[in-house]
């Protein structure tokens, strides 16, 4: 395990009180072989994605949390409940857990991503389970809070949501379907049908832009 003093620099510094917490977190937690791998992509101006290469590993056997800006990834396989006979076992599934250290900022939300689903820049998918070979274009949003609760959203395989796009929770988006970019969904999607539900277009002339008045 590594050693830092941060004494002097809780000396001769002030506001920095989060990043000193979050490198004595780190330097107490080290992995000793840094398994299982990973990568930590930016998407976007706001967004990140942390992939990890668990072979072996089911979705229910993998658990994510986070508490006090600290996003915590584990697994534990059921040797109990695995009743194949293996003829050779190469696939280790050992236990396992990774932590991240999370700015104030960063938000993880309660959602679950089908494999080769992708969310896009600057979406927001929060309460919803998200199918496989999904794409979430960029922009699109989730409105799963409706002031009072959080309400969930179904997105299911197969299904493409244009830029810009807001699903109304709670809300089931068919396999296969598709919205249209910049429309705004408050019910049921039908699947492997196309979606569109925007404001008409309207030009107003000779209207005039409003000018700030002179004190």
């Amino acid at each position: 395990m590594m050693t830092l003093h941060l004494d002097p620099f809780w000396r001769t510094s002030i506001g920095f009180d989060r990043l000193f917490d979050m490198m004595d977190e780190s330097l107490r937690f080290e992995p000793q072989d840094n398994y299982p791998p990973c990568n930590i992509v930016r998407t976007g101006e706001d967004t990140y994605r942390i992939t990890l290469a668990v072979a072996g590993f089911k979705p229910d056997q993998v658990n994510v949390t986070v508490n006090q800006n600290v996003l915590t990834i584990s697994g534990q396989v059921n040797q109990k409940h695995d009743q194949a006979e293996y003829m050779y076992h190469g696939i280790a599934a050992r236990p396992f857990e990774r932590r991240f250290s999370l700015a104030d900022f960063v938000e993880v939300k309660n959602a679950q991503m089908g494999n080769d689903s992708k969310a896009n820049h600057l979406a927001y998918v929060g309460d919803a389970s998200v199918g496989e070979r999904v794409n979430i274009g960029a922009g699109t949003i989730i409105a799963n809070y409706d002031g009072a609760n959080k309400n969930h959203t179904t997105i299911e395989n197969d299904v493409h949501t244009g830029s810009n796009s807001v699903l109304v929770a709670p809300i089931t988006v068919g396999a296969g379907a598709t919205i249209a970019a910049g429309s705004t969904v408050v019910k049921e999607v039908p699947a492997a049908k196309l979606t569109v539900a925007r404001a008409k277009q309207v030009t107003i002339e000779n209207w005039q832009r409003p000018v700030k008045t002179k004190k």
